[in-house]
């Protein structure tokens, strides 16, 4: 059998999953000939039955003897990467980028590689390589596009994903992300069609729902967009407690026992706990179920007449529902202010001179939340707000972003509450002694909010949802007042904006 026949053998057998067979037919030719062709095909073979380690070795055995080969190195950063070696990956796919630069899958593998490795610009200019050699490239144009939205080129992201949607009509992630892109862009009619593509192709898309939800409750939509916001339920991430009787309308909680359940952040169940008291009118009795560090203040809710923290049995109880189900359950969408509806359990005591307002300052949310590096930003950045006279200043900063992190020059002006913050009645009784809150959009903002108590909220340029468009005031809380950015990450001109504010105060 001549050499070429032999290796024919070997590749039909790969093309038929004849692992075993093509491999012995691999070492056989490489015996009797000494081809290293064979010892490429037996590292391919061995790539596919994930014997990687034995992979890499044969494909850098064949590489020494036929050192020109682009797929040998192609085939080497396959093995590599499978095996866990990603570093090792992205410079097999240099070479054999190197050795034939229209090798579009030796591009896309190594841009890939990079932003695994955090290489992002690098990864830019390799994903731009790419689509320079296929504009139509569709993995390419979509993983760009990603990239840039991730790193807040939002323009630059919509172009891509327009380009995407333009040679894919039918691509649904591209509709929905393209929808994202341009809501972050303040394009709202823009995002909207995205989503409407997205669910043309698929009526039952839970991310196309669930962010159409968001962006109409961004403009203040609240029936369709409170109606959409029950996909999110639906999402993977969603939790899934296996309790039955789910409430499905409002007529549910008549004369039984309710259980309101926490599914989302404690940010987001301090805003909805204020429908607890509606539930309570026609129920037989409403209990709340939540995170440790929330059951001693929702014990003050109105309405609630038990709180069970997240790890506890849970109460008995007849229907349940989330929290953030309850506009929409109780066809109560349009945000209403009943008045306090959570009180401090006690007054803190901050120790400061006659006369001196007391301010506290958080300038950090949850770090593991998608999108915190739009909401937050370092201590310092409060720094120009220190100076201002008669005024005294308290970090109400908990977790990883604590005042004890500063710099010298913020920790010398401001008191450090941190530590003594244990759960969120301590935080209120702290806000109850306060004039006033300054924080970014995290938490806290809908503790003072729910408590009554005064506090200017730091905004980025399209924000979450709750705090709509374009105005500085809050439906869902009268104490509140807003400060937005009107360039994405321009905090120190909101901040400027922020201490004019209080030097103008009396």
């Amino acid at each position: 059998m001549s050499i070429e026949k032999q290796r024919q053998q070997v590749i039909d057998g790969i093309a038929q999953g004849d692992l075993d067979g093509a491999g012995k037919n691999c070492r056989d030719g490489f015996e009797k000939t000494g081809d290293a062709e064979f010892l490429f095909l037996l590292a391919v073979v061995k790539t596919e039955q994930k014997l990687f380690d034995a992979a890499v070795s044969l494909f850098e055995r064949a590489a020494d003897a036929l050192p020109d080969r682009a797929d040998i190195a192609y085939g080497l950063g396959v093995a590599l990467q499978a095996g866990g070696d990603t570093g090792a990956a992205v410079a097999a796919w240099q070479r054999a980028a190197a050795l034939d630069p229209d090798h579009q899958d030796a591009c896309f593998n190594m841009a890939k590689g990079l932003n695994e490795l955090g290489r992002d610009e690098q990864a830019r200019a390799v994903y731009a390589t790419l689509l320079a050699l296929n504009p139509g490239h569709l993995a390419g144009l979509y993983n760009l596009a990603n990239l840039n939205f991730r790193g807040d080129d939002f323009a630059e992201a919509a172009m891509l994903f327009e380009r995407l949607v333009g040679h894919a009509p039918k691509h649904l992630d591209g509709w929905i992300n393209l929808g994202m892109t341009c809501k972050a862009l303040g394009r709202l009619k823009d995002a909207e069609a995205a989503y409407q593509q997205a669910l043309s192709l698929d009526p039952d898309c839970v991310e196309a729902h669930w962010n159409r939800s968001n962006l109409l409750l961004l403009q203040g939509r609240w029936d369709e967009g409170f109606a959409d916001y029950e996909w999110r339920l639906r999402r993977a991430e969603a939790p899934k407690p296996d309790w039955p009787n789910p409430v499905l309308g409002a007529s549910d909680f008549d004369g039984k026992r309710v259980l309101l359940w926490a599914e989302q952040g404690a940010g987001d169940a301090l805003q909805f706990l204020r429908y607890a008291a509606a539930v309570a009118e026609p129920a037989q009795s409403v209990s709340v179920y939540c995170q440790p560090a929330l059951k001693r203040l929702a014990e003050t809710c109105a309405g609630v007449d038990a709180v069970f923290g997240v790890g506890d049995v849970p109460p008995v109880f007849d229907v349940h529902a989330p929290l953030c189900s309850l506009p929409h359950l109780l066809e109560q969408p349009e945000p209403s202010w009943p008045g306090p509806y959570l009180q401090a359990p006690e007054t803190a005591f901050l120790e400061a001179p006659q006369g001196v307002r007391k301010i506290g300052l958080v300038w950090g949310g949850n770090p593991n939340f998608a999108v915190d590096h739009l909401r937050s930003y370092p201590a310092e950045t409060y720094l120009p707000l220190l100076d201002v006279p008669e005024t005294a200043f308290y970090s109400l900063q908990v977790g990883e972003r604590s005042a004890a992190d500063a710099s010298p020059a913020f920790q010398d002006k401001v008191t450090d509450l941190g530590p003594r913050l244990t759960d969120f009645a301590e935080t209120a009784a702290v806000l109850a002694s306060l004039d006033l809150l300054i924080t970014s959009d995290t938490a806290i903002a809908h503790l003072a909010g729910a408590l009554g108590r005064p506090a200017w909220v730091l905004l980025h340029t399209i924000a979450d949802w709750r705090w709509l468009l374009d105005r500085n005031d809050s439906p869902w809380y009268p104490s509140l007042r807003l400060f937005r950015q009107k360039t994405l990450g321009d905090w120190p001109a909101v901040v400027e904006v922020v201490r004019a504010a209080l030097l103008s105060r009396p």
